[in-house]
């Protein structure tokens, strides 16, 4: 058996960039998704979510919190999986290509070119910078289709964001999440548009462009290079979290942090402040 893990600081930024700063969690309840309100919450920072959620009613019961968020060691026992194979979604495309070929599953390994780019344009499909994350695309066009369903279907979202404005936000979105690089900026003629006048695919298209800014002369240094500023977000927004805060969540998700082998006071997050300390 394997499994895929994720570092907890990273999961829970995703998981607040996806469905609290993007539209899927405007109108749904902390603990029930299926639980709507009428208040539109585009405004939820992300420390507010992390105090929410580090609250003592989820301390004294982390089982009780969203699936989207629970501590992985809550979603399954590890220890009784005890899977042979633990993966990192820092790794996915890597690998999952080794899970397939410990498995014999090599034949189910799409080309990099192929993979994720059946729904783009011609024009998309001649573009090099997606060939070789195709996760990328498949998490940018995910993201995309849904926030546009929810604003076409949804008059509550409509009556909360402008089409301009939750272009801007899947944008920002994109680049929050590692998929673009933050120098990029939203190209102004996906702004100011009707729905009849722009679809899912354009913005993709236009990823796929923006992808060709990402710094460096080799596959191998564009990737380093784009995951050194990935983290480097991500530790950025952790900047506006208090250490109290930062402890709660250390205790929340201590098993994860033990069993899936991630370090709960990483040096890129907690650099500034054992400088503070020193001084």
């Amino acid at each position: 058996s394997f499994l895929f893990s994720e570092d907890p600081y990273v999961r829970l930024w995703k998981v607040w960039v996806e469905k609290f700063y993007l539209t899927d969690f405007w109108f749904k309840s902390f603990d029930d998704p299926k639980v709507l309100t009428a208040i539109c919450k585009p405004h939820v920072t992300f420390p507010e979510f992390l105090s929410t959620i580090a609250s003592k009613k989820y301390l004294d019961n982390p089982a009780s919190l969203n699936t989207y968020w629970r501590p992985q060691s809550k979603l399954c026992d590890i220890c009784s999986l005890s899977p042979t194979f633990v993966g990192k979604m820092e790794t996915f495309e890597e690998d999952t290509r080794c899970i397939l070929k410990m498995t014999n599953y090599t034949w189910a390994v799409i080309p990099e070119d192929k993979r994720g780019l059946n729904h783009l344009s011609t024009l998309a499909l001649s573009m090099a910078p997606f060939k070789h994350r195709p996760s990328a695309l498949r998490g940018m066009r995910t993201l995309a289709q849904e926030n546009f369903a929810r604003w076409t279907s949804d008059p509550l979202v409509r009556d909360c964001i402008t089409l301009t404005d939750l272009v801007k936000r899947l944008w920002s979105a994109f680049q929050s999440l590692g998929y673009l690089p933050t120098r990029t900026a939203v190209p102004p003629y996906l702004l100011g548009k009707t729905i009849e006048e722009i679809n899912v695919e354009m913005i993709l298209v236009e990823c796929v462009l923006a992808m060709r800014h990402w710094p460096g002369s080799t596959a191998r240094a564009k990737q380093y290079l784009r995951e050194n500023e990935f983290r480097n977000t991500v530790a950025k927004a952790y900047t506006n979290v208090g250490t109290e805060l930062l402890a709660k969540l250390q205790a929340l998700y201590s098993e994860d942090f033990q069993t899936l082998d991630y370090k709960p006071q990483p040096l890129d997050m907690y650099f500034e402040r054992y400088l503070s300390d020193d001084s």
